[in-house]
């Protein structure tokens, strides 16, 4: 709540009180001075008040004229005239403000432009009657507040993340007054490898080939550029691979008929190759049982067809019929 004091002669102050909302109008002359009718007056929001009429007290304290309510910035005038007390007419003016600090400005697009860089772009709501000085962006991991600052001028691309690391932003501005409140927060996340796959099944399952079923999951920011089928008999890892195809459905031959394997997939974006998937595992068909002493034991058949053994499946009619064994 400043006041502002003007002396002018006689042992006379004007007083110009701001509360920030009501303009007052006060004066002290000295202790024998009194009027029963001191002409005064105003000015404030465009208007003149005309002459006024103040039933002014001896005694030497501040005396309160009169109060105007003032909405924004502008300058005052308190006018007082010479009645043959000893001050002159004196027309004091007054700058008032009614800046406040600005809004807070809205983030509108924040996203991801490499594995360590994201962009953020923000615009302002209003200056709060002074103009904006400096525009701030503030980031973190943390989700509650920021814990790094950088100046900006409306958009800007920050960098030092790390591959995969979600950022959070917020951002404010600041004039005369001093800095708005925080923006709206968003977030991004950097660029990373894509997810790992989902392994569905196997469709279908045959003595020596298998088609296998995949879903992808999350790209990492990036379009997936390349799939990878991993696969053989060792439950550890894959020792055979081969390029998995973008509908989800893969055939793999040259199988062992009747033997079990693993799967995994994995995929590729521009920036590297992503984990590979849970393993799958499917046992191929045999074809045939043997009676190995008293225990049925799986087996592969082979029929010599000119000259060269080459891979049976045997077909059996149930209830009239046939159908390939699916042992």
């Amino acid at each position: 709540m400043p006041d502002y004091d003007q002396f002018i002669g006689g042992n006379t102050t004007l007083r110009i009180r701001d509360t920030g909302g009501m303009v007052e109008f006060w004066v002290r002359t000295g202790s024998q001075t009194w009027n029963n009718q001191q002409p005064w007056g105003y000015g404030a929001n465009g208007i003149n008040s005309g002459t006024l009429y103040f039933r002014m007290l001896a005694g030497g304290n501040w005396q309160k004229f009169g109060e105007v309510y003032v909405g924004y910035n502008q300058t005052v005038r308190f006018t007082i005239v010479n009645s043959g007390l000893g001050f002159p007419s004196y027309d004091f003016f007054q700058a008032i403000s009614r800046s406040t600090v600005p809004g807070a400005p809205y983030i509108y697009q924040t996203y991801a432009v490499s594995s360590t860089e994201i962009y953020v772009e923000f615009t302002g709501t209003n200056d709060g009657g002074s103009a904006v000085l400096e525009w701030q962006i503030g980031y973190g991991s943390n989700p509650n507040s920021p814990e790094l600052f950088v100046g900006s001028g409306g958009g800007s691309t920050i960098g030092g993340f790390t591959s995969g690391q979600r950022v959070y932003f917020w951002t404010r501005a600041r004039n005369a007054i001093g800095w708005s409140a925080w923006s709206n927060r968003t977030e991004a996340t950097t660029w990373t490898v894509p997810d790992a796959p989902r392994f569905i099944g196997f469709p279908i399952v045959a003595q020596k080939s298998v088609r296998t079923e995949y879903q992808d999951r999350g790209t990492g920011g990036q379009p997936i550029l390349e799939r990878q089928l991993g696969y053989g008999k060792v439950s550890s890892a894959p020792t055979d691979f081969a390029n998995a195809d973008v509908s989800g459905f893969t055939d793999i031959s040259n199988l062992d008929p009747g033997k079990l394997y693993y799967f995994w997939i994995r995929n590729r974006n521009s920036i590297g190759w992503g984990p590979w998937s849970e393993r799958a595992q499917v046992l191929l068909i045999a074809g045939a049982r043997v009676l190995d002493g008293v225990e049925w034991k799986r087996a592969v058949p082979y029929i010599n067809v000119g000259g060269v053994w080459k891979v049976a499946r045997p077909w059996i009619r149930n209830a009239g019929t046939w159908k390939e064994t699916s042992t």
